[in-house]
């Protein structure tokens, strides 16, 4: 997986659809572009195995998605649900995670969640992977 990076993402794709298929989910309609915002978390996992293990993190992934079906895999849920894949060196920070200091500090980025779910804070909440507690406190800091 190392030495082939541009085919990580396709088939972390690919493996997540036949995961969820195989369990009777239904992907999300936008599966590949909600991966896509996981890319760099991915790209930058030092994967020590092949193929088969990217698998089985997209089998651990897709049992929760099946769970949770309205559940995005937003980078900061892919984070919580595959803690080794921001496991870096020490001082190495996963670029593209929300969790990573700063991100959801933005007002913009804060702004730009709230529109795309209409202001609804449980929803942009769970969408960001924190409480709505932190969201409020977060939006409220940056008035």
């Amino acid at each position: 997986m190392r030495q082939r990076p541009d085919d990580l993402l396709p088939l972390a794709v690919w493996c997540l659809k036949h995961a969820l298929a195989a369990m009777g989910a239904r992907p999300h309609a936008n599966l590949h572009a909600e991966i896509a915002t996981c890319g760099s978390l991915l790209q930058t996992y030092d994967w020590p195995g092949n193929v088969r293990e990217l698998r089985n993190l997209m089998e651990r992934l897709a049992l929760f998605l099946a769970a949770e079906p309205l559940q995005a895999p937003t980078p900061a849920f892919v984070a919580k649900i595959l803690p080794e894949l921001h496991k870096q060196q020490p001082g190495a920070e996963v670029s593209g995670s929300p969790a990573s200091t700063g991100d959801l500090a933005a007002p913009e980025s804060l702004e730009l969640v709230m529109e795309k779910f209409k202001h609804n804070r449980e929803a942009a909440a769970d969408y960001l992977g924190i409480s709505r507690t932190t969201l409020w406190r977060r939006l409220k800091q940056k008035t």
